[in-house]
């Protein structure tokens, strides 16, 4: 319940009718404490589907904007992490272009490249324009 009331409060922009939303926390509070414990729903999503919005408008609200935002920040985190790695001391002096097909090549390992196309590529004699 303090989780997802800092997190109604975080939010309390975007909601409805912000001054009601410790009167309405209470009373969602006492709804799922008479709720047979059986029939309480397991996930933000479910209880986003069955909530009665005109009773309940910024929990509503606020469930609508935590079912939406992303779970992890993994892959922002993982570019970071690969961009941090890649830019060294002795890398600092590497222009900016050759940094980034670096980061490229480090985010994207998994791809096949053709090394004689890197090299046609180099010489200006590929055959696709750059």
């Amino acid at each position: 319940m303090t989780s997802f009331s800092r997190f109604c409060t975080f939010y309390e922009d975007s909601l409805p009718s912000p001054l009601s939303l410790d009167a309405m926390m209470t009373l969602w509070q006492r709804k799922w404490e008479r709720q047979d414990p059986n029939t309480v729903l397991t996930t933000a999503l479910a209880t986003l589907k069955e909530i009665d919005r005109a009773l309940y408008p910024n929990i509503a609200e606020c469930l609508k904007i935590f079912v939406t935002l992303p779970v992890t920040t993994c892959g922002c985190e993982r570019n970071v992490s690969a961009l941090r790695q890649l830019k060294t001391y002795l890398r600092s002096t590497v222009s900016q272009t050759r940094l980034t097909g670096l980061a490229l090549l480090h985010i994207h390992y998994d791809m096949e490249i053709g090394l004689d196309e890197i090299v046609r590529e180099e010489n200006g004699t590929s055959q696709y324009p750059v």
